[in-house]
């Protein structure tokens, strides 16, 4: 482990040892929680635009084409109002 030195505004620290105490935590653990979370999103969208550059618009399109043409399921429709339909709240 190393150290690290932050100056942050009083705000910001009252905050951080607020939600470090509702969490159970120390303040050093919790923001190096934090920061675990913010390096790990950083790295997943790094991940997704290297992946969208060798995406092809033209090979999605042609797999779309390759779905048969029906009608989604009941739970997957959506009206005329935007309402989705029965059973299609799945969470």
């Amino acid at each position: 482990m190393s150290t690290l030195q932050v100056n942050v505004p009083d705000s910001i620290r009252h905050r951080v040892e607020h939600f470090a105490q509702a969490d159970g935590v120390s303040v050093d653990d919790f923001v190096a929680s934090i920061l675990a979370q913010r390096i790990a999103a950083a790295d997943a969208d790094s991940y997704i635009q290297k992946r969208a550059v060798r995406g092809s618009a033209g090979k999605l399109i042609d797999l779309l084409a390759k779905a048969p043409d029906m009608p989604p399921e009941q739970a997957d429709q959506i009206t005329e109002t935007g309402e989705q339909g029965a059973g299609g709240n799945r969470e």
